[in-house]
């Protein structure tokens, strides 16, 4: 686009408002493109966490009860602080935990303990 501006200016018949609508269809071509490429970045990341989540599950349903827990990202790409390190951990974590977890994933933090663990341990993979 820089280049067309450029032979534009060389050309002698070319009316000033000419040349002034292509340097405006410049910019806004260059907007554009920054626009596509942070939504790109962002696309980037969300494919990232997918993945991630992705194995972190499988890998989860494999574990055994002394295993670390491979902890999912939250619909941001983070992952939780301070989370119970394995299987066992998180089978008798506190109930504020519990709260705390579900809140980092944005599930429903309803019903007893014992539903919200399962809800838990079933959105990380765990199904036993």
């Amino acid at each position: 686009m820089e280049a067309l501006a450029g032979e534009a200016q060389k050309l002698p018949n070319w009316q000033p408002e000419a040349l002034v609508q292509v340097q405006q269809a410049q910019q806004q071509l260059q907007q554009q493109l920054g626009q596509v490429q942070q939504q790109l970045g962002q696309l980037q990341q969300q494919v990232e966490a997918a993945d991630h989540n992705s194995f972190s599950r499988l890998w989860n349903f494999h574990i055994n009860i002394d295993q670390e827990v491979m902890w999912l990202r939250n619909s941001s790409g983070q992952a939780p602080q301070q989370a119970p390190l394995l299987l066992s951990d998180v089978r008798e974590a506190a109930e504020d935990t519990l709260d705390t977890l579900l809140a980092h994933y944005g599930l429903y933090s309803q019903g007893t303990v014992s539903q919200r663990r399962r809800r838990l341990l079933v959105h990380l993979g765990i199904f036993t």
